[in-house]
């Protein structure tokens, strides 16, 4: 199966629906659009609903495990809160300057594109 993520599906829904009436894409960021689709669950489930990181929502709950690791806790019993990661390990929005001197125009004009031609879906070996 090709690798679907990142691809525009519009239109796509409405015309596998006259196969399948309920049908539903994903999205172009995977299993990361369930949680705001908003979708009926039976009474005896848990949702796939995410909660909020430091850097937005987590997604999928019930199936990712967050494993909060620190050094020193003086209580067991309570959440030691998000990490924070130590200052310049993290991305950060790129200065006019720097985009200048890559070559860059402010409006992303200069930057690399996607590749020419159409892209190969990586093949499995035979089992």
């Amino acid at each position: 199966m090709p690798n679907m993520i990142g691809v525009d599906t519009r239109g796509l829904d409405t015309q596998v629906r006259s196969l399948l009436p309920e049908y539903m894409s994903m999205g172009q960021a995977g299993m990361g659009d369930m949680t705001d689709m908003q979708m009926a669950v039976p009474t005896n489930s848990i949702p796939m609903v995410g909660g909020i990181g430091p850097y937005g929502e987590i997604t999928m709950g019930g199936m990712f495990t967050i494993l909060k690791v620190r050094e020193h806790l003086s209580n067991y019993d309570e959440d030691p809160g998000w990490y924070q990661t130590p200052p310049g390990t993290l991305a950060s929005r790129a200065t006019d300057e720097a985009l200048r001197a890559a070559g860059i125009a402010g409006d992303g004009s200069g930057a690399p594109g996607p590749p020419e031609g159409p892209l190969r879906s990586h093949k499995l070996p035979p089992p």
